[in-house]
């Protein structure tokens, strides 16, 4: 298992530096999203909160990786500076591995729950309330004020409209379950 991984960090290096040769690295001023998560809700918050988080951060160049094509669709129009790229899966997992080898957090943002590797933030869903929305909101994307509800207030019938066209860009399907796992 150890040297799968550590074959699978090398190749994710070599693919990392590639990228990094296309896109450019500028520590503050380049950020890549990596998309890892196949979970919908997780997937979703993260983009909705997007613009916000490349905003306040002043990023000059995002580079917004994922797997599914569905959801770099998601993304497009976001602004001239967010690029995005499409991999295999065995590619991001590839970087997963390198990324839980090496440090990249000053360039890179994982969006998910379990990757590269569980944080135990997954423990929190459902505890007192806890939800995506919050785990994207202070984990992820790490933003400090304490009132989300006034930062990304939606109704829920208009989250439930979101999500399903949401679900619908990301090949899920109309009732895709909301609560899988991440992989």
């Amino acid at each position: 298992m150890l040297l799968k991984k550590l074959a699978g960090a090398v190749k994710g290096s070599i693919l990392w530096h590639g990228i990094k040769r296309k896109y450019g690295a500028e520590p503050g001023k380049t950020r890549y999203l990596l998309f890892c998560s196949e979970n919908i809700e997780c997937n979703f918050w993260g983009i909705l909160m997007l613009s916000r988080y490349i905003s306040q951060n002043k990023y000059q160049k995002v580079i917004v990786i994922a797997c599914n094509p569905h959801l770099i669709r998601a993304v497009r129009g976001q602004g001239n500076n967010v690029f995005s790229l499409v991999l295999p899966k065995q590619q991001m997992m590839y970087l997963m591995d390198y990324y839980a080898m090496i440090d990249m957090s000053g360039l890179w943002t994982a969006v998910s729950v379990t990757q590269p590797y569980r944080t135990g933030a997954h423990r929190l869903l459902g505890e007192k309330g806890v939800t995506y929305k919050e785990i994207v909101y202070y984990d992820i994307y790490k933003f400090c004020e304490p009132d989300i509800a006034a930062c990304f207030a939606i109704s829920k019938e208009k989250k439930k409209e979101l999500l399903r066209r949401f679900q619908l860009c990301s090949g899920k399907g109309e009732h895709a379950d909301l609560r899988q796992k991440d992989r």
